[in-house]
């Protein structure tokens, strides 16, 4: 009987530690689903990026070969008749240079500022 007491909580503790081991198995299982689901969705987007940057690059023009600019300098090779590059119309910057004296003023709102006569 004595030895029968001291064994009695075995069993139960046994059962609490199966039942905490399959708890933490679950979410082992739960934590290795999620991850897979994320590895796949990056996969998808990964081969979805390969996908778009391929076709990129097949509707890219190449760009002119050094001989090419070299023939262009030289007024060689005429650059009119070049099939467009689809990179869309060509942006014109100009400069306007100031006067010496003008670009020297440094302008600032109180200084460029007019008063205005009221009407009557």
């Amino acid at each position: 009987m004595a030895d029968e007491n001291i064994y009695a909580g075995t069993g139960e503790a046994k059962a609490r530690s199966e039942a905490i081991r399959a708890e933490q198995e679950q979410a082992r299982a739960k934590a290795r689903e999620a991850a897979l689901k994320e590895l796949d969705e990056a996969d998808k987007a990964r081969e979805e990026q390969r996908k778009e940057s391929d076709e990129r690059a097949a509707k890219a023009k190449p760009t002119p070969t050094p001989r090419e600019v070299d023939l262009a300098k030289l007024g060689l090779l005429d650059i009119d008749n070049k099939e467009d590059d689809g990179s869309g119309p060509e942006l014109v910057h100009t400069r306007v240079a100031l006067p010496a004296d003008e670009a020297a003023k440094y302008n600032t709102r109180s200084m460029s500022y007019t008063k205005t006569k009221k009407p009557a």
